[in-house]
């Protein structure tokens, strides 16, 4: 993910670092596990670095693509915190 800065920057600003502290993070490796890859098609997840969000439910709430701003990605947390 680092080659979009998604994981290499934007999650480690410190905005978005205090609403991640909430969340549990996994990392999937699509190009070497079967199964992150199942799991990642299982909510339409085609193409990577991605940020895909899902509730305690594993309802899908969040799904962007690419390299996404500090802010839109802190915005998108605290929505779906409330």
């Amino acid at each position: 993910m680092d080659c979009c800065s998604l994981e290499g920057r934007t999650l480690k600003q410190d905005n978005v670092a205090k609403v991640l502290s909430d969340f549990v993070l996994v990392r999937l490796e699509p190009m070497e596990w079967d199964e992150d890859r199942e799991f990642a098609a299982r909510f339409g997840v085609t193409k990577f670095p991605s940020l895909l969000l899902l509730d305690p439910m594993g309802e899908k709430k969040l799904g962007v693509v690419g390299d996404v701003s500090a802010e839109k990605v802190e915005a998108a947390l605290r929505k779906a915190l409330n």
